[in-house]
């Protein structure tokens, strides 16, 4: 199983530290490494979308283990997670 974790580089892609960005957690996310996950898909979604074959398989796994972890409705929560990432890059 893959597991995420905070490091630097999230630091720098995001220009937030692990504690503010957890504090954008939403509410039905319960679990800090299904938010992580949530996090890291998003923002790959939104830099990296031109390299999208290299990513896609890794993020349609991460997305198996939050609908394990969560249920049915991660389609709601990755679009939530989407629109705080986007707006933690145009923060930054």
């Amino acid at each position: 199983m893959l597991v995420l974790r905070w490091g630097p580089a999230l630091d720098r892609l995001l220009g937030k530290t692990m504690s503010e960005v957890a504090s954008k957690k939403l509410a039905e996310v319960k679990e800090d490494e299904v938010w992580l996950t949530l996090v890291v898909v998003a923002l790959l979604e939104l830099t990296m979308a031109e390299k999208k074959e290299l990513w896609e398989l890794v993020a349609d796994k991460a997305m198996k283990f939050v609908k394990k972890k969560m249920g049915e409705e991660v389609g709601k929560m990755r679009e939530g997670a989407k629109k705080i990432v986007e707006e933690m890059l145009k923060e930054k």
